[in-house]
C-alpha cells in the first residue's frame, strides 16, 4: 500500500469510535438523551473513508495516541462485593509432540482442532466463508501481535476486507484494545493498518482487571445455575456496578462498567459480551439505532439452540437510586423490540444478526411471573408487590402474554384505587417494609406491566 493512503488511514483513525457509533442512555420514558454528529468523508487511490457517527460525548484519538489506563476507579453508590472467584480454569492445550503411525494426531491437526474449538461460540466467524474465516484469523493474529499492519497471506477484495474487520470488531470481545475503525477499502487489498487504544503496559493491566471482574461474577453463580441464571447474575452485576456517563474514557468499552464502575450503552453491550465470551456462553454484539434515530447498543445471547436479546444499558434506566434494577429487557424476543425500540443498522451492525424467536428463556418465563390472563396477572402482580416490600425493591413487575391482557391489567393499575389497594394489601402483610408511593412504569411493547416503588 502506498504511503501517502497509509497516511490517510491513518488520519481516519482520528474517527475512529469504538463501536463505530456510540449511543446514548435513555431515561424511563426511553427518551435519549444525546445528539448525533458526522464526521467528514475523505478520499484516497486506495481507500475511502466513510463519515464515522458519533455521540457528542465521545473521545476520538489519532491511530498514535493511545488512552492511558491508569485512572483511579470509580466509586458508585451500588458496588457489589467481591467474592473470591471459585472457577474452573481451562484445559491446557496439547500439541503433538511426535508424529507416529498415520493414525495418530499431528501437531498440525490438533492446532487445527483448537481452532475450531476456539470459535465454536463465535457466531459471527461461523457465519463466514474459507476465505472470510482466512482474512478474519490473520487480523485477530495480527492484533494479538499488536502489529501495526496487517499483511494478508493474498490480497482480497477490499469491500469483504472491510466488511472482516468490523466483523473482527463486533464478535472479538477479548481485543478490548483494538480500536473500531471507519475505513472502507476497495480494489486488491493486501495490508491494512491496525490502531489500538491502549498501550501494551496498559493493555496488560486492563487485562488483569478484566479477568478479575469475570471471576468475581462467577462466584455469584449457585451451584449448578442454570444458563438463564447465570446470564441474570452478569446482567445485573453489570447494572449495579455501573452508574451511566459518557464523559470518561473507558465509558465505551468493557473497562469503564466492569472495573471503573462507569459506563455508556455500548460499554454496557462490551461488558456482558467479554463476561459471556469468557464463560463459554454465546453472544453477539449489536449496534443500531433506538426509537429516537439515535445510536444504541445491545447484545443477543445464545440459550438452548434459540436466541434472545439483553439490554443492560435500559434495564438500568437513569434518574433512579444506585440499585435499581428491572428486567424488561432480559431474553426478550425480537418480535417485541426490533422496528419497534431497536433498529438494527447495517452500516454498523456488518453481519446478519441471529433472529430471536423463542420466549422459553424468557426471564419472566423462567421465574413463573407471566401471566396468561387478568386474574393470574392481578394475583402476580400483588405478590409482586408483596416480595418488593420485603426487600425493599423498586419495582414489581410482571410479563403478559398478550396485549389484551397487558391493556386490561394496565389499566386497572393507573386507577388509583386499585394500585393503591395493592399497596395496603402489601403494608398490612407481616415483613413487608412500608410503601409510600406507587408509581406506573410499565413498557406496551413488552408487555410488560411495573409499578415502581418508594419506601
Amino acid at each position: 500500500m502506498k504511503k501517502s493512503s497509509i497516511i490517510a488511514l491513518l488520519i481516519s483513525a482520528a474517527l475512529m469510535a469504538s463501536a463505530l457509533v456510540g449511543c446514548g442512555k435513555e431515561i424511563e420514558s426511553s427518551v435519549p438523551d444525546v445528539s448525533v454528529t458526522t464526521a467528514a468523508t475523505t478520499t484516497t487511490a486506495e481507500t475511502t473513508t466513510t463519515a464515522a457517527t458519533t455521540t457528542t460525548a465521545e473521545t476520538t484519538t489519532t491511530a498514535a495516541t493511545t488512552t492511558t489506563a491508569a485512572t483511579t476507579k470509580a466509586t458508585t453508590a451500588a458496588t457489589t462485593k467481591a467474592t473470591t472467584a471459585a472457577t474452573t480454569k481451562a484445559p491446557a492445550a496439547t500439541t503433538a509432540a511426535t508424529t507416529k503411525a498415520p493414525a495418530a494426531t499431528t501437531a498440525a491437526t490438533t492446532a487445527v482442532q483448537l481452532a475450531k474449538d476456539a470459535t465454536a461460540n463465535k457466531y459471527v466467524y461461523n457465519t463466514l466463508n474459507d476465505e472470510e474465516k482466512t482474512i478474519y484469523n490473520e487480523i485477530v493474529a495480527a492484533v494479538k501481535a499488536r502489529q501495526a499492519t496487517c499483511t494478508f497471506s493474498s490480497a482480497h477484495d477490499g469491500a469483504v476486507v472491510t466488511k472482516i474487520y468490523r466483523d473482527v470488531f463486533f464478535q472479538e470481545a477479548e481485543l478490548f484494545w483494538l480500536h473500531g475503525s471507519a475505513a472502507t477499502y476497495s480494489g486488491s487489498v493486501t495490508s491494512i493498518p491496525l490502531a489500538y487504544k491502549y498501550t501494551e503496559a496498559d493493555q496488560a493491566i486492563i487485562q488483569k482487571d478484566l479477568d478479575g471482574a469475570v471471576k468475581q461474577i462467577a462466584a455469584t453463580f449457585p451451584a449448578n445455575a442454570s444458563l438463564v441464571t447465570k446470564i441474570k447474575k452478569i446482567h445485573d452485576w453489570i447494572i449495579l456496578k455501573t452508574t451511566f456517563t459518557k464523559e470518561n474514557q473507558s465509558a465505551d468499552d468493557a473497562y469503564g462498567p466492569l472495573v471503573l464502575g462507569y459506563g455508556q450503552c455500548e460499554g454496557y453491550a462490551k461488558a456482558f459480551t467479554y463476561v459471556c465470551t469468557k464463560l463459554g456462553i454465546e453472544n453477539v454484539r449489536i449496534t443500531g439505532l433506538n426509537n429516537k434515530n439515535l445510536s444504541h447498543a445491545w447484545n443477543k445471547v445464545k440459550i438452548n439452540g434459540a436466541w434472545y436479546n439483553v439490554d443492560l444499558t435500559w434495564d438500568d434506566p437513569t434518574g433512579n437510586t444506585a440499585d435499581f434494577i428491572r428486567d424488561f429487557y432480559l431474553l426478550v424476543p425480537d418480535s417485541q423490540i426490533n422496528n419497534l425500540s431497536h433498529f438494527v443498522v447495517e452500516e454498523y451492525t456488518p453481519f446478519t444478526p441471529p433472529a430471536a424467536n423463542s420466549l422459553d428463556a424468557n426471564y419472566f418465563v423462567q421465574t413463573g411471573y407471566y401471566a396468561t390472563t387478568y386474574d393470574s396477572a392481578i394475583s402476580l402482580m400483588q405478590q409482586q408487590i408483596i416480595n418488593a416490600a420485603k426487600s425493599k425493591s423498586q419495582i414489581a413487575q410482571v410479563k403478559c402474554s398478550s396485549k389484551e391482557v397487558y391493556d386490561a391489567v394496565n389499566n386497572y393499575l393507573v386507577n388509583q384505587a386499585g394500585v393503591l389497594g395493592m399497596k395496603d394489601k402489601a403494608n398490612a402483610t407481616k415483613g413487608c417494609s412500608q410503601i409510600k408511593g406507587v408509581s406506573g412504569a410499565s413498557d406496551a411493547n413488552l408487555l410488560v406491566v411495573a409499578i415502581k416503588l418508594s419506601y
